[in-house]
C-alpha cells in the first residue's frame, strides 16, 4: 500500500473514532436486547415416545430454527462488536505512542473536527507550527505500524 493511500487510511480511522463509541454502545444494547428476548425461549422436550407431550414436530422444529436463528445473529453482533473494540485499541495505541501536543492536536482535529485556525487558536501557536506537528503526529503513526509490521 503507498503512503497516500495508508495516510488516508489512518485519518479515516482517525474521522470515525468519533462515532464508535456510540456504535460500541449500540451494537452491546442490541446483544442485550436479543439476549433477553432469547432466554425467554425454550425449545420443548420431545420425549422419544409416540404421543407423549402432545407437542407437533413442526413445532419443536420452528422453535430449534428460532433458537438457531437468534444464536446466528447473536454471533454476528459479537463478532462486530470485537472489531469495533479493536479499532478502538488500534487508535488509543497510535495516541500513545504521540507527545501530548501532538495527541491534543490529533483529537482537535478528528475527533472534534476542528479546523486548523481553530486548533491554532485554541493552542496558541501558528498554524505552520500546527501543520508541523500534525504532519509529524501523522508520520509518527505511520511509522509505528510500518515498524510493527501491523495494519488496521
Amino acid at each position: 500500500m503507498r503512503d497516500i493511500e495508508r495516510e488516508k487510511k489512518l485519518k479515516d480511522l482517525l474521522y470515525s473514532y468519533t462515532y464508535l463509541e456510540d456504535e460500541i454502545e449500540g451494537v452491546n444494547e442490541e446483544i442485550c436486547n436479543l439476549y433477553e428476548v432469547q432466554k425467554d425461549i425454550s425449545i420443548p422436550c420431545l420425549p422419544s415416545t409416540p404421543g407423549g407431550s402432545g407437542i407437533a414436530d413442526t413445532v419443536y422444529y420452528s422453535v430449534e430454527k428460532i433458537m438457531i436463528t437468534y444464536a446466528q445473529e447473536m454471533d454476528k453482533l459479537n463478532s462486530r462488536l470485537d472489531k469495533l473494540l479493536r479499532k478502538r485499541n488500534v487508535i488509543r495505541v497510535l495516541l500513545d505512542c504521540l507527545e501530548h501536543n501532538e495527541q491534543r492536536i490529533i483529537e482537535l482535529r478528528y475527533f472534534k473536527k476542528y479546523k486548523i485556525w481553530m486548533i491554532s487558536s485554541s493552542m496558541h501557536y501558528d498554524r505552520s507550527h500546527i501543520y508541523r506537528l500534525h504532519d509529524g503526529a501523522i508520520e509518527k503513526m505511520l511509522g509505528f505500524f510500518n515498524k510493527n509490521n501491523e495494519w488496521f
